[in-house]
């Protein structure tokens, strides 16, 4: 089975999870107000399962309860429509006391430190004077800042530094906290090696390929991401031109001569290169020749293919025909203005560079004690909704827009990225922080929702009148529908760049 069809297995599967033990809190609290039970109903579809008190339909999406004819209470409705959601953060605090447990792989959050008399990269250990371990715990106290209208401390080991985010200056920053604020996030240095494309992009209208190197921006030498990074955010909306070709691959040794000759031909003219130093490495020397049937060094690689030498290298820029072996080409595009065009992982352009071999050195593996895990279970919990309410709170008054809410969230990949790497805190992390969305976003105002249901029968209770039942059903989906729209524009992103 393709990697395509295990993430949508996955999210299915979760989906599922989550609304089934939804509609269980429903059912037990139901059955705790001496309500019974007739059917429960999960997924909108075709049936795939239809027996005893359960209707399973194809797509997860929705689920509801038919109960029996309740005794006359007036907390009664209340109790069971909150019920899903309380089941749903009592299976998020389980879930995320295991994962606290088994332990959680993050990376280390590291900033390019702007003091002059440090080393540049840096990492974060305080946000406001409290000690920070992930950027999902940064990205949450410097928002809740920013919600609240506060300034910000950051503290690296060498300085703490004061600053306010701003509107502006945050949609600028791509909605990225910390690089509003003026920091760079620290990105290990890889050449632009483009791994896809986003669908409907800059990039994609261009015609930019995949498996080729980006290696200027305007005429601007871009060496790795990060450089390609600070080239576009000066560009952002305007027209640039970008320069493509083969990706270089150059195996050198230490004291080579001829090395640092082929190393200069290449930077005289403008070519990147990656550079793999060989000197003690028998084993990888020994492949190469294996590979080549060439036994000295450098050794020259275009696009995968073998080239040769120096020799064979200065024989192709005296016949001026090292431009047309790297096959450079150059693509106009406008690029993206803010998160509705830039795709969030891919960029203003739309496009996603080849990512380097993992390094475990930027990486911390982060376990507790049980009680330590089930105290951070419920902390994260209680914030994870305090924050979630901030969010909705600055969504009202227009502090950050709706297309936030509905930019990619790597949601469908996720899930396999975890388990491939058996990185089984994390899934069980991940499924914790969907468990707690879903409990927040069901007992929202909305019709079509459990909390547009509660508002319903709130003004039943305080006006002592019955409303009818036809209307408020027409409501209810019609309300669903665009919610469910909303989701699938929430997963289009997703399923688009996985699919390429």
């Amino acid at each position: 089975m393709n990697n395509s069809v295990m993430n949508f297995v996955l999210l299915y599967l979760s989906l599922l999870f989550i609304i089934f033990l939804h509609e269980t809190g429903h059912a037990i609290a139901a059955y705790f107000a001496g309500s019974g039970i007739n059917k429960v109903n999960i997924g909108l579809g075709p049936t795939i399962f239809n027996r005893d008190k359960l209707h399973l339909r194809l797509l997860p999406l929705y689920g509801s309860i038919d109960l029996m004819t309740p005794k006359n209470s007036i907390f009664q409705p209340f109790s069971i429509l909150l019920g899903g959601s309380i089941a749903n953060v009592i299976l998020a605090v389980i879930l995320l006391f295991m994962a606290n447990l088994i332990g959680i792989k993050t990376l280390t959050p590291q900033v390019i430190d702007k003091h002059p008399s440090v080393d540049k990269v840096v990492d974060i250990i305080r946000i406001n004077n409290n000690p920070v371990s992930s950027w999902d715990e940064i990205n949450k106290q410097l928002l809740t800042d920013y919600f609240l209208g506060r300034q910000s401390s950051i503290t690296t080991p060498h300085h703490t530094y004061h600053a306010k985010l701003d509107k502006n200056t945050f949609h600028q920053a791509d909605f990225i906290p910390i690089n509003a604020l003026g920091f760079e996030k620290f990105i290990p240095p890889t050449p632009c090696l483009v791994e896809s494309i986003a669908y409907d992009s800059p990039a994609y209208h261009s015609g930019i390929v995949v498996n080729k190197e980006i290696t200027h921006v305007d005429g601007i030498r871009t060496h790795n991401t990060q450089e390609f990074f600070r080239a576009i955010q000066k560009k952002i909306g305007q027209t640039v031109t970008m320069t493509q070709g083969g990706h270089i691959i150059i195996y050198t040794k230490d004291h080579c001569p001829y090395c640092d000759y082929a190393k200069a031909l290449l930077k005289s003219n403008k070519l990147a290169y990656t550079e793999h130093n060989l000197e003690g490495n028998y084993d990888e020397v020994t492949s190469l020749v294996a590979k080549t049937n060439m036994k000295t060094l450098p050794q020259i690689f275009v696009q995968g293919q073998f080239v040769g030498g120096f020799t064979d290298l200065q024989g192709f820029d005296a016949s001026g025909k090292l431009g047309h072996l790297i096959g450079q080409n150059k693509y106009t595009m406008t690029l993206g203005y803010t998160l509705n065009q830039s795709f969030r992982i891919t960029g203003y352009a739309g496009i996603k560079f080849v990512l380097p071999p993992e390094d475990p050195s930027l990486y911390q593996h982060i376990k507790y004690t049980p009680m330590k895990a089930m105290f951070s279970a419920f902390s994260y919990v209680l914030n994870q909704l305090k924050f979630y309410s901030l969010t909705l709170f600055s969504f009202i008054l227009g502090t950050i827009p709706f297309k936030v809410f509905l930019s990619p969230q790597s949601i469908i990949t996720t899930p396999l990225l975890f388990l491939k790497k058996l990185e089984y805190g994390n899934y069980l992390y991940f499924l914790g922080q969907l468990n707690c969305a879903f409990a927040f976003i069901n007992i929202l105002p909305i019709p079509g929702l459990d909390g547009g249901l509660i508002i319903f029968k709130a003004y039943e209770k305080i006006f002592h009148t019955r409303l009818k039942s036809q209307p408020i059903i027409l409501i209810h989906r019609l309300s669903f529908l665009i919610f469910t729209v909303a989701l699938i524009h929430l997963l289009v992103g997703d399923i688009l760049r996985n699919i390429q």
